[in-house]
């Protein structure tokens, strides 16, 4: 419980936190008289839609409210050495914007990216809180704890530095030569040619940089300056794996954190000109190979 009034509210006691919970959860909300609840009696369901009552995915705070946010501020990560946490971070462009206590003696601290408003906000845990050896203590593993719920994971765009070293590294003549073949796993564990899921020149051009510097090189280069500046190898939770989101194809990995909290880099690839309609409908094996030949064919 310590832990959980730490993060984020230290300064209430557990009945106001209870309070504060119930009152909030008492006050009519004027966003969500607008949501349209639409139960399995509605005649306009589409055939593969779930016949169970659901929310419409229509917007449900109006564009002209004054009651809004403005983005994501920070996201706050606890840290049993505020120190190294700090190192790690640097190798993916943060720095410390604030230094600052909670309680006169939690370590706090906000890391900015030099590259965007994005912020992390590091929390020191004090080591006779965390009920070992701070040594023997790490965060839990979310790819193996999946039924964990709430946060998951932190992520970060890769994607400018990548093209950016590709400017550097990657030439007209390397795009000319072989380029060797990768493949990527789907859902079901079945190896699909990345070829297979694009077309057009443009997406052939953008595999084909990506072959010759993507994030597997990007990687093993950000394992270069951690070795040269402190000493220490890269945790890789997930070596990259590339992922059809849409008409968007991405390259991401995860590495974990100097407390072993999971980071994705993510890296765009390219967009495809054909797109599929978003949703979570499986597609059936003859759907999925009668897409993949019209693809092949407009190559």
């Amino acid at each position: 419980m310590r832990l959980a009034i730490l993060s984020c509210i230290s300064f209430l006691s557990v009945s106001s936190l209870a309070r504060y919970v119930a009152g909030f959860a008492s006050v009519p909300s004027r966003r969500m008289q607008s949501t349209r609840i639409n139960n399995n009696k509605s005649s306009s369901l589409q055939p593969h839609q779930s016949q169970s009552t659901h929310i419409s995915t229509t917007t449900i705070l109006k564009a002209e409210s004054d009651v809004y946010t403005s983005g994501v501020h920070h996201t706050a990560i606890r840290s049993k050495d505020i120190e190294n946490a700090i190192k790690f971070y640097s190798l993916l462009s943060f720095e410390v914007e604030e230094k600052f206590l909670i309680g006169g003696t939690v370590r706090c601290a906000w890391l900015k990216n030099v590259h965007s408003p994005c912020r992390i906000e590091l929390i020191e845990v004090p080591e006779d809180m965390l009920g070992a050896p701070k040594e023997l203590v790490r965060a839990a593993d979310q790819l193996k704890k999946t039924s964990l719920l709430g946060l998951n994971h932190l992520c970060l765009d890769v994607t400018q530095s990548i093209k950016a070293r590709q400017a550097l590294e990657v030439s007209d003549d390397d795009l000319d030569a072989e380029i060797t073949q990768y493949f990527s796993a789907d859902e079901d564990g079945v190896s699909t040619s990345v070829s297979s899921t694009c077309s057009g020149d443009q997406n052939t051009y953008d595999h084909r940089r990506n072959s010759e510097y993507g994030l597997g090189e990007w990687l093993t280069d950000l394992e270069g300056e951690s070795k040269e500046m402190f000493g220490k190898t890269l945790r890789i939770a997930m070596g990259p794996t590339t992922r059809t989101i849409g008409k968007n194809v991405y390259d991401l990995a995860f590495l974990y954190d100097a407390d072993g909290a999971l980071v994705e880099l993510l890296n765009h690839v390219t967009t495809r000109p054909e797109t599929s309609e978003s949703g979570w409908e499986k597609v059936s094996d003859e759907d999925f190979m009668t897409q993949l030949q019209s693809l092949q064919a407009k190559k």
